[in-house]
């Protein structure tokens, strides 16, 4: 019987002596995560990027918040520095929706753009991150075939759009509005007309 105690003791030892063992801890604090220098050139994969916010604003949630696009393209050049979104929207949406779009369009990009290289920053709620700080953006919205906007942020040139403007809080926006009855605006549309 005392044999069997003590056998039992030293298994239960083993087992707590086991679990421990030192920990891994990470030799520097804040690693580089990119494997690219500083100087290396930029090499960003705009089809990768297109796809991705696609399949981002493909979501139900993202669909719910902009139920007015009809097509997206996002393409770019690394030669030239240039990325360029061109947006179609159906007929009847405001101005501010599409600002709203815009601005989320750009928050995604930035997004995008970062998980490719991080020598980027993430956008912030106070800017769209530090991808536009190298690449000048051009965006063009289309109506009915009618270009309703055109322009061009040159790199390190501040957003005309408020990058503190979430998909979340424009939902809150929506939900605020529509608890209020004022939401019947063009920030809702049908999918007939899509």
């Amino acid at each position: 019987m005392l044999k069997r105690v003590l056998v039992l003791t030293l298994i239960l030892l083993s087992f707590t002596l086991d679990g421990c063992k030192p920990t891994y801890e990470a030799p520097v604090d804040a690693p580089e995560t990119s494997v690219r220098s500083k100087k290396d050139p930029y090499e960003i994969d705009f089809v990768q990027i297109n796809n991705n916010v696609i399949d981002t604003f493909q979501d139900d949630y993202y669909q719910k918040t902009f139920p007015y696009i009809k097509n997206l393209e996002i393409n770019g050049d690394n030669q030239s520095m240039t990325c360029t979104l061109n947006l179609e929207v159906i007929n009847n949406v405001s101005g501010d929706a599409i600002i709203a779009l815009l601005t989320s369009l750009t928050l995604d990009i930035g997004e995008e753009a970062q998980m490719q290289d991080f020598r980027f920053e993430l956008p912030n709620g106070k800017n769209f991150g530090t991808f536009f700080d190298k690449y000048s953006y051009h965006y063009v919205v289309t109506q009915s075939g009618k270009t309703i906007m055109d322009d061009t942020v040159s790199a390190g040139d501040e957003m005309p759009f408020d990058p503190s403007l979430t998909i979340d809080k424009i939902q809150e926006s929506i939900a605020s509005a529509s608890r209020n009855g004022s939401v019947g605006d063009q920030t809702s549309v049908s999918s007939k007309e899509k």
